[in-house]
């Protein structure tokens, strides 16, 4: 949040496709990593833009901490 071209009128959209995701990944039996919350939680420790330079795309750090989490949930 606060970073990038990312807008209120964004985020109502992007709200509906967590929750198709969501709905899928149970159907399925899938696993669904929550990186939105992930992404949200980093930014105690450190600013947006350090996980996602334009609010969507990662950084580095951000691909990192996605990988991470990715490898927490198939341990």
């Amino acid at each position: 949040k606060g970073v990038g071209h990312i807008t209120e009128a964004w985020d109502s959209k992007f709200l509906a496709y967590q929750e198709s995701a969501r709905e899928v990944a149970k159907e399925f039996g899938a696993i669904l990593i929550p990186y939105q919350k992930i992404f949200d939680n980093a930014q105690k420790n450190a600013p947006g833009a350090y996980w996602a330079a334009d609010g969507v795309h990662p950084t580095l750090a951000g691909a990192q901490m996605m990988a991470s989490a990715w490898m927490d949930c198939i341990k």
